[in-house]
């Protein structure tokens, strides 16, 4: 007999028992027979170095939340930046310049300027490198500065800061001498006598205007560089603890441009989170821009021109004047829009049948109102003199339809003339509020306008308070620009069609309709291409317009057509195709990649605008998708690159070397973040 068959009922092997044993660790009740199956494998969670693991998974995840905090948060309630002061350069003139100044704390600000002897742009940095820094060592005469830069200061401005609600004030250089390199220094006084230094800022005057040099023996034409571009975002990539890094300013200023025109998305007010919609949350984000090492250091040597686009109010904004439009371009006037150029103040009236109407209206008013008013007071005192009572309880009904203006009851006694606001909408001067309240909000003044450099012309947009829905149908009906701003620009089309060499159109999102993924079909000008091509129709006559653009963190320059057009383009697709850039190409060595086009000359055929589009200059792109379609069947890709979270162009304009054939080139700068 075996000892399996001699085994008592209720015992267990010793086989058995150690089977059990041996992987009891992973079977919830030892006591039931073992199975015949063998045991399942170990996990050994509870060794050491799973242990370990688990700690750094731990540790990360906490480290991601603190960063996340950390870049969220920290901005909004550590870094206010109510205590930045600064000064820069805005519109150039020939005469002189705009000068933008922050100051909360000095009693007042005294500007010293300079002429600088650059006869070269090879050592225009140079120079700036030698007169850039502070050197107030010594005392303040009333008179003149004598310092160890060698430079001969000329006091041009005593000012006492006005208290304006985030103390910012604008101003107005004059008798200056034109295309003329100068230096602007700024002294803060104290109610305590002390002095100190604000930063210095260097810029060039224009040169003048074309229409200036009509009959005079001097050049027509001019050569200068201007650069481009939009979008920024501080401390991106995110750096820990860290507030404080533009590495795409930093970049921008090593090179020699007259002015950069920025065209949109200075701040994000809803990236990474919209801490709400008052002023003082729109001027926290201006104030923290301008306090950047990187910013300060490119005001210092090159002016800025700004444009306005949808996050500086809330993204993909396309609800006109509506709320918080009000509070987010007040914030954007006090830092931006005062320095820029002037806005129009004629040409924004509303449509002559509109003044027409009003100007009746106010006629009626002096007139039949006068009558009414007068005839009023005579009822009054004959019914008064007729029941020998006080008329204003008997008469108040009827008194209230005869009411002033204002809607409130008066006395008819107390008038013998009606007021009356007397104001003659046929005057050549306007105030500088907007009228068109269909359009335009009362508190604000237009935020498009025009400036120029030399034989060079500048319109630059207002994309978003006067556009339609987004999600509208594209028809007639459907507009980016509003009536008034549209007639605006096909006015300034045709003053500056025969004076000048080149029209550049500035917009903040692209012209082109490549764009085709995420919203790039509806926010951009493919969005309302019915009235894209009302433009086009009118550029068409008009040589040498160039469009520049920003808003999409992606290059691309691209021929924009007109629908009834496009057989007469197919001829020129095989040509423009072949110059596309691979967009995920390797930079050259230097780190730049640029193309030179000259735009129009005596052997091109192809008549099409161009829009530069070019961003961002110091924000994310986005990896692996390619949101650009380079072959359309309206608009011709002539290069397209969408790596790179530092992008900006370089427009350099030469005029004067060939005036039968003026050049435009472009280079397009884009490097990894230092």
């Amino acid at each position: 007999e075996t000892a399996e068959s001699s085994q008592e009922p209720g015992t267990s092997s010793p086989r058995q028992d150690e089977r059990t044993t041996a992987y009891a660790s992973v079977v919830s009740s030892p006591s039931k027979p073992a199975s015949d199956h063998p045991p399942p494998p170990t996990v050994p969670f509870a060794t050491p170095g799973l242990r370990a693991c688990k700690s750094v998974l731990t540790l990360l995840n906490v480290l991601a939340v603190i960063f996340v905090l950390d870049f969220v948060f920290v901005p909004y309630f550590f870094h206010e930046a109510h205590d930045v002061t600064f000064m820069r350069v805005g519109a150039l003139y020939p005469d002189g310049a705009k000068i933008l100044v922050r100051d909360p704390d000095a009693a007042k600000v005294k500007l010293w300027v300079a002429p600088l002897n650059i006869p070269h742009d090879v050592v225009r940095q140079t120079v700036y490198d030698q007169v850039l820094p502070s050197t107030l060592e010594e005392s303040v005469d009333d008179d003149t500065i004598s310092t160890r830069d060698s430079l001969v200061w000329q006091l041009w401005s005593e000012t006492e800061p006005s208290v304006t609600p985030d103390f910012t004030y604008v101003l107005r250089l004059t008798h200056l001498e034109a295309h003329t390199h100068y230096v602007v220094r700024g002294v803060r006084h104290f109610a305590n006598d002390t002095t100190q230094e604000l930063n210095r800022v260097a810029f060039r005057t224009a040169p003048l205007p074309s229409a200036s040099l009509k009959g005079e023996t001097l050049p027509t034409g001019v050569k200068f560089t201007f650069a481009s571009g939009s979008c920024i975002k501080p401390n991106f990539p995110y750096h820990p603890l860290s507030v404080s890094r533009l590495p795409g300013f930093r970049s921008m200023a090593q090179h020699s441009a007259e002015f950069l025109l920025f065209l949109g998305d200075f701040i994000y007010a809803d990236v990474p989170y919209f801490f709400g919609p008052a002023v003082e949350d729109y001027r926290r984000l201006y104030r923290q821009v301008y306090s950047e090492s990187d910013t300060l250091t490119l005001l210092e040597r090159m002016p800025m021109i700004h444009m306005y686009d949808d996050h500086e109010v809330l993204n993909n904004w396309d609800r006109r004047s509506k709320f918080p439009t009000e509070n987010a371009l007040t914030a954007y006037e006090e830092y931006q829009g005062l320095a820029n150029p002037d806005p129009p103040l004629l040409d924004t009236r509303r449509p002559f049948h509109v003044r027409y109407l009003s100007y009746v209206s106010k006629m009626y008013k002096r007139t039949v109102g006068t009558w009414l008013s007068r005839t009023k007071e005579t009822a009054g005192q004959w019914w008064s003199s007729l029941v020998n009572t006080q008329p204003m309880d008997a008469l108040a009904p009827i008194m209230d339809t005869f009411s002033s203006t204002n809607g409130t009851r008066t006395d008819p006694v107390a008038i013998t003339e009606p007021t009356v606001e007397v104001e003659d909408d046929f005057d050549e001067e306007v105030s500088a509020e907007v009228v068109d309240n269909t359009e335009h909000s009362e508190a604000l003044r237009p935020s498009f306008f025009t400036f120029e450099y030399g034989d060079v012309a500048f319109f630059v947009m207002d994309t978003r308070r006067y556009r339609s829905p987004d999600r509208d149908p594209d028809t007639v009906n459907k507009t980016m620009l509003g009536s008034v701003q549209k007639q605006y620009l096909h006015d300034w089309l045709t003053r500056v069609n025969h004076t000048h060499a080149f029209k550049m159109i500035a917009s903040s999102v692209p012209l082109t309709r490549n764009w085709v993924l995420g919203d790039g079909d509806v926010d951009t000008w493919a969005g309302f291409l019915t009235e894209r091509s009302e433009i086009l129709r009118w550029v068409k006559n008009v040589p040498n317009v160039v469009f520049l653009s920003g808003d999409r963190h992606e290059v691309a320059v691209t021929r924009l057509g007109l629908p009834e057009d496009i057989q007469r383009y197919q001829i020129f697709r095989e040509r423009f195709t072949s110059n596309v850039g691979d967009p995920d190409e390797d930079i050259p060595h230097d780190r730049t990649a640029s193309t030179a086009l000259t735009v129009y000359d005596e052997d091109s055929i192809d008549d099409r605008p161009i829009d530069f589009s070019t961003s961002p200059i110091n924000q994310f792109y986005v990896p692996l998708i390619n949101s650009y379609n380079a072959t359309t069947d309206l608009d011709e890709s002539i290069f397209y690159r969408r790596v790179g979270n530092i992008k900006y162009g370089l427009f350099h304009v030469d005029t004067a070397s060939n005036p039968n054939q003026p050049t435009l080139t472009y280079q397009l700068f884009t490097e990894d973040f230092a």
